[in-house]
């Protein structure tokens, strides 16, 4: 008798297998027929150009500028030029499409506005990324306040670079700025990035005053 019914149990496995075979091989083509949807529906948008909140707006003061018997003087000469990168940067034009596929920018905007918009996405990334390798470096060389700005400058223009929030929460912590540092875990935890559960532990290790022993990475 136990034979026929393990059969049985057998045979009503395969079924429930074959079932959810079958409803995820439905659920994968109707999510392919969607997506060459919306791809061949982007291909014959009409151009439309940016509107100004389209753009990333910085903030730089040339006032932060140093010259380079600065960077001499505190023997880094790679951080002048690293400066004058970022302000040539900060004087291009910048968006932040990285929530949006290629399809989505061109329903958007049109597909003869893509190849701009690359263009000024990488403006954003290296800008974000200058910022971040630029403050780091200035703090190695005991320049805090300077690091600071160009921190707050990336919190600014929205970065996701998770080494520029914990460094700024670093400093916030050290000189006793709490309501920064309150208001900067508050935009971290609006972020929507893979790496964003681990910048809140880290976050709430700052706050409560560990040494989190970590090498920031630019990404």
């Amino acid at each position: 008798m136990a034979f026929p019914i393990l059969f049985v149990w057998f045979l009503i496995g395969i079924f429930i297998f074959r079932h959810h075979l079958r409803k995820n091989s439905k659920i994968e083509d109707a999510a392919h027929d969607a997506f060459w949807k919306k791809e061949a529906s982007s291909l014959v948008v009409r151009k439309r150009d940016l509107e100004p909140n389209d753009y990333i707006q910085t903030s730089l003061s040339e006032k932060y500028m140093k010259d380079q018997t600065f960077f001499d003087g505190i023997q880094a000469p790679d951080l002048y030029r690293q400066q004058m990168y970022l302000f040539d940067l900060s004087q291009k034009p910048m968006v932040n499409f990285q929530n949006l596929d290629n399809a989505d920018v061109r329903l958007q905007f049109g597909t003869a506005t893509i190849t701009a918009v690359e263009a000024y996405e990488n403006n954003y990334v290296q800008y974000i990324k200058t910022l971040f390798l630029l403050a780091k470096g200035l703090i190695a060389v005991g320049q805090e306040d300077l690091a600071k700005h160009y921190l707050e400058e990336g919190i600014a223009v929205d970065t996701d670079i998770r080494g520029n929030y914990t460094l700024l929460a670093t400093i916030y912590k050290q000189h006793q700025q709490e309501k920064a540092l309150t208001n900067l875990y508050e935009r971290a935890m609006n972020l929507n990035t893979l790496t964003k559960n681990q910048l809140i532990k880290e976050l709430d290790q700052i706050r409560l005053g560990k040494d989190i022993n970590q090498n920031p990475l630019p990404y």
